[in-house]
């Protein structure tokens, strides 16, 4: 009798620990195709809403990256970001569960040469709800063969991991903070609700902040900010400053790229200041018209920043104070609501050294000495962020301590 029911344990043990082994996490693999292919490959997905992707590649042997949706998520909508060398970003969102493993997407890249690593991706997920999921990121590498070996997964403390439980440091470039599935107070006639500091999640920081996917059920508002996108999906995503520095072509004068940071949105995104140090210490202000119905409240997700507070105003206006983090140029504010997304760039710099002539204060001689000093290829002037060039980067960096500190000095 003991002999039985010792039997009927272990079948049972056996039977439930297969069963929990079902209900495992959704897993994003990255492995290699050949000819500069490479596949993302879903498996494992049950009730997955949102897919967010950052895919690192070497930039110096792989090119002109071209994605294609794959047959798991097909019918939903995807947003691709390649716009940085060295990095792609991937969202998608459904108005459906994503169930099941396939195709997710196929990379194509140019290449420049042989030899490096693959790919890697970082991942996260919510369900339908907009709630996080526990998930993996994994690289199935390559053996001397050429064909692939069983994918690796990273474990959710890696720097592969996918969306964490808890606050986690992020690096100087990134990283997500998600307030999804946040339901706030309703507003009362004429009065507001008070400040309330809303609990968050952050996943491990990607390389460069992401950019995320249209919108489910397109509705988009009857007037919106300016920016690029498909406004008739839903999806605008108002131009970064940094992305105006790089495709400006005409003569460099302060006055010009001190209008490349004049703020954008048609008054539906206020920062205050208009232009911010990412030093990881002070907050910005933030006002903005949510896009969608007042009667559901919005998915907010700040990108290279974390949350200090969040109230609602008037109407569909809310209110958050959002913290830079340290050394960042990219942060963004992204909101998806009742069919719509918008996606509103925040303008944040690291502080440097603007009296370049040493004379005390920040004048306008400062800047015509940045402008004319760029250096040699070899030895460049003014290398602002570290990174051995001197590109539209460092005059962003530099516009923005100019204004900043200028401002700064005309207050004292």
């Amino acid at each position: 009798m003991k002999k039985s029911a010792f039997l009927l344990f272990l079948m049972l043990t056996l039977v439930l620990g297969l069963v929990h082994g079902a209900q495992a996490a959704p897993t994003l693999t990255v492995s290699p195709k050949g000819a500069g292919s490479y596949a993302l490959q879903g498996s494992g997905f049950q009730n997955v809403g949102t897919i967010f992707a950052t895919v690192t590649y070497d930039a110096s042997r792989l090119a002109t990256p071209k994605v294609q949706q794959g047959s798991l998520i097909s019918g939903t909508l995807m947003a691709v970001n390649d716009k940085t060398p060295g990095t792609i970003t991937i969202g998608v969102v459904s108005a459906s569960p994503i169930n099941g493993s396939g195709p997710v997407a196929t990379m194509g890249f140019t290449v420049k040469g042989g030899g490096g690593a693959s790919p890697s991706v970082r991942v996260s997920f919510t369900d339908t709800n907009g709630t996080p999921l526990e998930g993996k990121a994994a690289s199935a590498p390559t053996n001397s063969g050429g064909s692939t070996s069983e994918p690796a997964a990273s474990s959710t403390g890696g720097s592969e991991a996918t969306t964490a439980p808890s606050q986690q440091p992020a690096a100087a470039t990134g990283g997500q903070t998600w307030l999804g599935g946040v339901t706030m107070p309703q507003e009362e006639t004429g009065t507001e609700s008070k400040a309330e500091t809303v609990p968050v999640q952050s996943e491990p920081p990607p390389v460069e902040r992401p950019s995320l996917p249209e919108a489910v059920n397109p509705s988009p508002p009857a007037t919106g900010p300016k920016g690029e996108g498909n406004p008739a999906t839903g999806y605008i995503a108002v131009k970064e400053p940094l992305e105006r520095f790089r495709e400006f072509t005409g003569e460099r004068t302060p006055g010009r790229l001190i209008a490349l940071l004049a703020p954008e949105g048609s008054g539906k995104f206020v920062q205050e200041p208009a232009v911010a140090f990412s030093d990881g210490k002070k907050a910005v202000r933030i006002t903005v018209e949510a896009p969608g119905s007042v009667k559901s409240p919005p998915q907010f997700i700040l990108n290279g920043a974390t949350l200090g507070s969040l109230r609602k105003g008037k109407g569909n206006t809310w209110v958050l104070r959002a913290r830079p983090k340290g050394g960042v140029c990219r942060a963004s504010l992204d909101i998806v609501n009742d069919g719509s997304m918008v996606e509103f760039p925040l303008t944040v710099a690291p502080s440097v050294k603007a009296d370049l002539d040493g004379k005390g204060g920040v004048m306008e001689a400062d800047f015509q000495l940045f402008l004319k000093e760029r250096g040699t290829a070899d030895a460049p002037r003014f290398d602002l962020n570290g990174d051995g060039k001197r590109d539209y980067i460092d005059d962003y960096i530099f516009t923005a301590n100019y204004i900043v500190k200028k401002k700064g000095a005309k207050k004292k």
